[in-house]
């Protein structure tokens, strides 16, 4: 720099900031501008880490996913009223808990709900919280600071920030711990929380939708489930019947997994009535999911030895 300009500087109260690498030297002001745009340029990177991992199968970040199918819920008494209710309560912003058993379709109801809903064009992220450790969960929902515990070599943006001004879907929120649930609380309450290591405080717009298969009675009689959080997320619930519940809608939900979701990897061919019989006997205590699975099965199986149609020998039930 010129002794000249520096002297001028100097003059100023200001500062001269070497650039390195490149033997220029920045002003104060200068250097404040490059090191925002430095920040801007970290925050864009971890966005963008965070928007490629959609491998991860236990988080995942969607703008599209099911599609909204009135026939993948089926057409019994029960499946109508979700349906009735689903409508009513997708075009409000309040937050919503989805209760079930497990494989009743909790997971399909959330995507529904954010595609119903007025932030629809915003992004929707789900987390399960059972399955990411509990080590690692606060970073995945809050983000965390480079530096702040062993391999964070970056800034992250956590989903809270990513899900801004769109949905938040917490899978089974029941499994998480009471530390966890004490930031879950502020977080959804006030909107504000503190990336991990960092002091400072961010804010995000988020609706929250939340599942558990856990009886959340018994959690808070026992102080499992904070009475607070619990209040905070029942804004409004929808419950999800099992499948022994409504079992007039299995052969709707058989045939959509025939022409919809089978059809990625296999040929679709209709199940014959001897097959459909020991559908219909079966209790299903894994309710859809345990369906779908065994449908794909069968479907494999007889599509493996050339068969026009799915028979009783195709079908095979997992041990329980």
């Amino acid at each position: 720099m010129d002794p000249a300009k520096r002297k001028e500087i100097a003059s100023k109260g200001g500062r001269a900031a070497h650039a390195k690498g490149t033997g220029y030297e920045f002003t104060s002001d200068e250097a404040r501008i490059a090191g925002k745009l430095s920040h801007a340029k970290t925050r864009l990177a971890a966005a963008n880490v965070i928007a490629s991992e959609s491998s991860d199968s236990d988080v995942t970040t969607e703008r599209q996913t099911a599609p909204h199918n009135s026939n993948f819920l089926g057409n019994s008494e029960a499946a109508r009223a979700v349906r009735q209710r689903l409508e009513l309560i997708a075009h409000t912003d309040k937050h919503i808990l989805i209760t079930g058993e497990t494989g009743t379709g909790k997971t399909m109801v959330a995507e529904l709900i954010h595609k119903l809903s007025r932030r629809h064009s915003r992004a929707f992220c789900s987390i399960n919280c059972a399955a990411v450790s509990e080590t690692l969960i606060e970073s995945e929902l809050f983000g965390h600071k480079r530096g702040a515990f062993t391999n964070a070599f970056d800034n992250r943006l956590g989903y809270f920030l990513i899900a801004d001004r769109g949905t938040l879907f917490l899978d089974e929120v029941g499994e998480a711990s009471p530390g966890l649930q004490a930031k879950l609380l502020r977080a959804i309450d006030s909107g504000r929380f503190n990336p991990v290591g960092s002091d400072r405080e961010l804010t995000s717009d988020v609706r929250v939708l939340a599942s558990t298969n856990v009886d959340l009675a018994d959690a808070l009689r026992s102080h499992k489930f904070r009475r607070d959080l619990y209040y905070r997320l029942f804004g409004l619930s929808l419950h999800m019947p099992p499948l022994r519940e409504r079992m007039e809608d299995l052969p709707l939900l058989v045939e959509y997994c025939v022409n919809e979701r089978a059809r990625s990897f296999c040929d679709p061919v209709p199940f014959d009535g001897d097959a459909m019989q020991i559908l219909t006997k079966h209790v299903w205590p894994g309710n859809v999911r345990e369906l779908f699975a065994v449908v794909e099965s069968a479907l494999l199986l007889a599509n493996a030895v050339g068969a026009s149609s799915v028979s009783a020998k195709h079908i095979e039930f997992p041990l329980w």
